[in-house]
């Protein structure tokens, strides 16, 4: 029979398609589909939202969020719930006599660098249920996230929850910076760059190292791996200019769409019944943060809750109080910038002072 004279030829073919595969990935060659590539702000993230137990997750609209079950990996056995926040899981249904406060936000939010009792979040409570109050947070925050992602996931995650208090804090920490390959995040969820292609290509190309090899052999004949390392090599030059005014590249949130943003978000919270604020998170003193555009951003955010009528809980000026106290400003963030436990403890005591008044007068 023909086919089996063919047997032998396939077989070969099988072992050597399968020492390429290995000699592949003992070279640690990749390259992953477009999709796959310009999603998140680095490397090491690519990676982690491509693996089956990192942090996060893909999304089709909010591009990626914490992975139900994933651990938490600067604390010692903690995991984000099985609903996709950090902290205790809370039921659909409200309970009566207890006030349900939101958290949307970027790093400081979810918590990066402290356990969960020491997140403001957890802390605001203690404080309230202390001066008689009852409430229970849903935090909602996502490390590295944007006003724009923020409103995705109030939209699709929070607003089930119906909060009766919603506290944002973007400010302009990751707005700023320019996009992946220089796309907006407006851009990259028109795109649906946080959702894979799980067709059986797409499939094909993001686990077989031999088909991204032949991926790779095609753009290169055709032109486009070297326009990309062109990108490449381009987001590399801006991201050096990334806090001057005169910075060439696309900002994943402009200043303009900033403040927009804040006005479209109170708009959704408050035709669910809820209450929007926001808060000031301050930044490191002398860090990378530290720039002209940093403080064009808080003015937008200022502009945007100043039109939105949007109560301000300005954090910095806790933070001033404390250093005149006696806490030394190295005390409030860790070495990324991130609030620290003492930095957490004075966003809740500025959370408190702010939204006592309001929930005694309710």
């Amino acid at each position: 029979m023909p086919w089996t004279r063919a047997l032998p030829f396939a077989g070969l073919a099988a072992l050597f398609v399968g020492a390429c595969e290995l000699a592949l990935r003992v070279a640690d060659f990749e390259y992953p589909s477009d999709t796959q590539r310009t999603v998140v702000w680095s490397k090491e993230r690519d990676l982690e939202l491509r693996s089956a137990t990192g942090l996060h997750v893909l999304d089709r609209t909010q591009i990626w969020k914490p992975r139900p079950g994933a651990r938490i990996p600067w604390t010692k056995d903690e995991t984000v719930n099985a609903l996709g926040f950090r902290g205790p899981a809370l039921a659909r249904a409200k309970t009566p006599g207890v006030v349900r406060i939101a958290l949307l936000g970027p790093s400081s939010t979810f918590g990066v660098g402290v356990a969960w009792n020491e997140t403001y979040g957890a802390l605001l409570v203690k404080s309230l249920a202390s001066l008689g109050v009852r409430a229970e947070v849903l935090n909602a925050g996502v490390i590295g996230s944007t006003i724009r992602q923020g409103i995705e996931r109030y939209r699709e995650d929070v607003r089930p929850f119906e909060p009766d208090l919603v506290i944002s804090a973007y400010s302009g920490l990751h707005e700023h910076v320019q996009g992946a390959s220089c796309t907006s995040d407006d851009d990259r969820i028109e795109r649906g760059l946080g959702m894979p292609d799980w067709n059986r290509g797409a499939a094909l190309r993001d686990h077989v190292r031999v088909a991204q090899a032949v991926a790779w052999l095609r753009d290169v004949y055709f032109g486009d791996w070297w326009k990309e390392r062109e990108s490449a090599m381009q987001e590399v030059r801006l991201a050096k200019t990334v806090g001057t005014f005169d910075s060439a590249g696309v900002r994943r949130v402009s200043p303009p769409d900033m403040h927009d943003g804040w006005i479209e978000l109170a708009q959704l919270v408050r035709e669910d019944g809820g209450e929007l604020f926001a808060l000031h998170v301050p930044y490191k003193p002398g860090g990378p943060l530290d720039s002209p555009v940093m403080h064009y951003y808080q003015k937008a955010v200022e502009i945007g809750c100043e039109l939105a009528h949007i109560p301000l809980v300005e954090a910095r000026l806790t933070y001033f109080q404390g250093v005149t106290s006696g806490i030394k400003p190295a005390e409030l963030f860790l070495e990324d910038g991130d609030a620290s436990d003492c930095g957490h403890e004075l966003l809740a005591q500025s959370l408190v002072d702010a939204l006592l008044p309001r929930l005694a007068a309710k």
